[in-house]
């Protein structure tokens, strides 16, 4: 009789949406996106943040750019996106315009959320 033995270590890696809040890879802006008719959770990546606001200690909500990224996004979406569909957006930001994409996806709860990101980022 043969016997097989495991010799590769098998990793499972889970990195969340409520991990990277955490860690300030992704910034919420549901309150401020609610105020603008967003009607899920909604959150900006660090790049983008970074793009649209630079060294700002000003609130989220203060911030020109953080608002017209919200809204250009949210007027790119129609009824046809589907989930995880890559939408671009384009908006102005301190040193000129910030290509973005705005994605619906799931979130940790399989609750539908978005978020906003550079048009490189994963």
């Amino acid at each position: 009789m043969e016997t097989k033995t495991q010799t590769e270590t098998e990793y499972i890696v889970s990195y969340t949406r409520g991990d990277a809040l955490r860690d300030g890879v992704l910034v919420d802006v549901s309150e401020l996106a609610a105020r603008l008719r967003w009607r899920v959770p909604v959150v900006l990546t660090a790049g983008i943040l970074d793009a649209l606001s630079g060294d700002s200690d000003q609130p989220l909500s203060m911030r020109p750019a953080v608002v017209a990224a919200l809204a250009a996004a949210g007027l790119s979406l129609d009824e046809t996106v589907k989930l995880d569909q890559r939408v671009p957006f384009v908006t102005p930001g301190p040193s000129g315009d910030v290509s973005g994409v705005v994605v619906i996806h799931r979130g940790d709860a399989f609750e539908i959320v978005a978020t906003l990101m550079l048009d490189y980022e994963d």
